[in-house]
């Protein structure tokens, strides 16, 4: 009908080049106010002449995106290493023991509770006080949330601790799509 339909800040618009119809389906593009860039999508598929079913698709946020793909960076950097010069001496700094969450406010949680002992020829993460550390209330997502790594030959953290690959991790913090 060609007629927006506002509410609040977006508004759908019902036009030709911005409807699409297939098999029963409708596609509408969700614009914003300001610049009509696309924010989303709505479709709706009418299954009968009483109900339907209708999809609600955001894009993703270009600067959001972006922010996301540099905290993703800075993650993959800190767990494979980095790269180090001083006096013409290149050094390489990879860490032996890992361990990271995401956080309900930016606070350091972990610190008070890494305990490491020296066992003959590597060490040794103490899991109890890590197990208590692990039952923090600003974890986001609890202790499944965590993201535990070692280096065996080093330093070794009991596996029972360890619950999420890399990539899982990345999920949850919720920079995997970048």
């Amino acid at each position: 009908d060609g007629n927006d339909k506002k509410d609040g800040r977006y508004f759908l618009t019902k036009r030709p080049e911005t409807v699409q119809e297939k098999d029963g389906k409708e596609s509408y593009i969700l614009s914003n106010n300001r610049d009509s860039n696309s924010i989303g999508s709505i479709t709706i598929i009418n299954k009968t002449e009483n109900k339907s079913i209708v999809y609600f698709e955001l894009f993703q946020d270009k600067k959001q995106y972006k922010k996301q793909e540099r905290i993703r960076r800075i993650l993959e950097t800190l767990k494979n290493g980095l790269y180090s010069q001083s006096s013409n001496e290149a050094n390489t700094l990879i860490p032996l023991f890992i361990i990271a969450a995401p956080v309900k406010i930016p606070v350091p949680i972990f610190h008070p509770f890494v305990e490491i002992k020296r066992e003959k020829d590597r060490f040794k993460v103490l899991s109890e006080p890590l197990e208590k550390a692990l039952e923090n209330a600003w974890l986001d997502g609890g202790r499944d949330s965590v993201y535990i790594s070692d280096t065996p030959c080093k330093v070794e953290v009991d596996e029972k601790l360890k619950k999420l690959s890399w990539d899982e991790f990345l999920k949850e913090v919720g920079v995997i799509n970048c």
